[in-house]
């Protein structure tokens, strides 16, 4: 990871959704765990160590169909689809660093 994807998952973790409006042109369903902040937050997490990474995080950050239809609407024109695959591949194979990163 890199500090802008952790800069974007932090801010996307706390953004109030914007990007929502493309739930029901996509036909994802819609359920709150799925939603970009909500993923965003949960990655966020895993990297401040406030949730333990294990395969139930990681069967969650590997549902992305929700962030893949709303980046297109994402004001902010972040991939955090991008980041939270970078991410959830980098916790699976144990190899996230965070080194200098500034995570909160």
């Amino acid at each position: 990871m890199n500090q802008t994807a952790v800069d974007q998952i932090r801010f996307c973790a706390f953004c109030p959704n914007l990007c929502r409006t493309q739930y029901p042109r996509s036909g994802v369903p819609q359920r709150e765990y799925m939603t970009p902040s909500a993923l965003s937050y949960l990655g966020y997490a895993v990297l401040n160590d406030l949730v333990i990474y294990n395969e139930e995080v990681a069967t969650v950050l590997t549902k992305l169909e929700a962030c893949d239809a709303c980046k297109i609407a994402c004001l902010y024109n972040y991939d955090i689809p991008g980041h939270l695959r970078a991410l959830a591949s980098e916790l699976k194979s144990g190899m996230v660093s965070k080194g200098d990163l500034v995570t909160r």
